[in-house]
């Protein structure tokens, strides 16, 4: 049996053809290209809606929230001699909830390891006998949330 070709698959064929040899001068061809720079990158935009307060993308674990609470401070701390070798100390612990913080005392050995409580207003006092000894003593205290007073200093002399 013989193969006997119709117009129709003749015609689709040399399209074919000139579609597969695009050096054939009847060859079929797209357009030309036309040369177009890319399209400029876009950042996306963030607005402040879309941002934490750190400024960064929202999404991130939060942080601790921001403590309002200050280290206390030791003030007005102050010595007189009571009788020889007896000294009262006092002083005020100023912070956010002075009642009941520990004032610890230090610097001359006799002083050394005693401590007195703040009452509701901060104050304290404390009587020591620290013998016939000259120097410095100093207070301290720690806040309940653990941040260390300044050191309040008083010379005995």
């Amino acid at each position: 049996m013989f193969f006997q070709p119709t117009r129709t698959f003749l015609v689709l064929a040399t399209a074919a053809l000139l579609l597969l040899d695009p050096n054939s001068p009847t060859a079929w061809s797209a357009p030309p290209a036309v040369a177009a720079e890319p399209p400029a990158r876009r950042e996306p935009a963030v607005d402040d809606a879309t941002l934490a307060p750190d400024d960064e993308p929202l999404g991130d674990p939060p942080g601790p929230p921001p403590s309002s609470n200050k280290p206390p401070k030791v003030v007005n701390f102050s010595g007189r001699r009571d009788s020889p070798g007896v000294w009262v100390l006092s002083g005020k612990v100023e912070d956010e909830n002075p009642a009941g913080l520990t004032v610890r005392f230090g610097g001359l050995n006799a002083a050394k390891g005693h401590t007195a409580i703040a009452d509701a207003n901060g104050n304290f006092t404390i009587t020591i006998d620290l013998g016939n000894v000259t120097g410095e003593v100093w207070a301290l205290t720690t806040d309940a949330e653990g941040l260390e007073s300044n050191y309040a200093y008083w010379d005995i002399i």
